[in-house]
């Protein structure tokens, strides 16, 4: 068994992220049985969850990361995990283990302003928890860097990416006002910043390269030596491969111990005492 997490694991970027998520899930799931309380998310323990509440965040600031990695009911957590395992393998083909690794980060961050600021100019209350903000940054720049993929939906056939994101844009905008309004405006949110880490892409910009600093950094701190680098195509080197592919492999091992880092920088209450 402990092998066979340590191959899925080792597989990919997403993979580590979905066991992140999984783990998570599972530790919430069983402090609530324990404790008859969702203790972990915010009623009085470590308080996963987020908040537009400006006095409740500067109590946990840490949640501003935590609650992309946090579920509080099986459904949502399948759910989010299923798309992320579609859509994060596509990306991480194409963009590596860094770009994955970064989007999801950052794009959770843009769905958490978006539902803080937004949040607080219509009075919305309660918390909030899921990667849905995380992984629409994902999708949406995967679909706008690649409108004209085509995946086969089952009874649909293949369909153009972009008509399936477009989709679910629409469904978040009419959903906007129900029950779920703050998670709505999270995944537009993500969304956003997914667009538009996409088209600056196109143009060679990298809105993701702050992220990525403060990783390395990460990286380096918990392991010496150990630092992500960008290495540029060498015709002469005789490597054989695109710098894209080149730095997907790079990546697999240097992006190994951020998320072994994120932990005890996120949770420091729980996990580090």
């Amino acid at each position: 068994m402990s092998n066979t997490i340590k191959t899925f694991w080792n597989a990919s970027m997403t993979n580590k992220l979905l066991l992140v998520n999984a783990v998570v899930f599972v530790l919430i799931r069983f402090v609530t049985g324990v404790t008859g309380g969702n203790s972990l998310l915010g009623t009085n323990s470590l308080y996963l969850a987020t908040s537009a509440d400006l006095s409740v965040l500067i109590m946990r600031p840490w949640s501003v990361i935590t609650h992309m990695f946090a579920h509080d009911q099986l459904w949502h957590f399948l759910i989010n995990m299923m798309w992320l395992y579609f859509v994060g393998q596509m990306f991480e083909r194409q963009f590596g283990t860094r770009k994955t690794l970064s989007t999801y980060l950052v794009g959770g961050i843009a769905g958490f302003l978006a539902y803080f600021i937004l949040g607080n100019l219509i009075g919305l209350g309660g918390q909030a928890v899921g990667a849905s903000a995380a992984i629409s940054g994902i999708f949406i720049a995967y679909a706008t860097y690649n409108p004209n993929q085509k995946v086969n939906l089952v009874f649909l056939g293949p369909v153009r990416i972009m008509y399936i994101a477009i989709f679910f844009l629409v469904m978040d905008f009419l959903k906007l006002g129900g029950h779920n309004t703050g998670g709505h405006i999270g995944h537009l949110g993500g969304a956003a910043y997914g667009f538009l880490m996409a088209t600056q892409l196109k143009k060679r910009v990298d809105l993701n390269k702050w992220m990525e600093k403060l990783l390395d950094k990460l990286t380096t701190m918990f392991k010496p030596g150990d630092r992500f680098t960008v290495i540029k195509n060498d015709a002469a080197s005789g490597r054989g491969k695109t710098d894209e592919q080149y730095n997907y492999l790079i990546g697999r091992g240097r992006c190994r111990h951020v998320l072994s880092a994120l932990p005890c920088l996120a949770l420091p209450y729980f996990v580090c005492m």
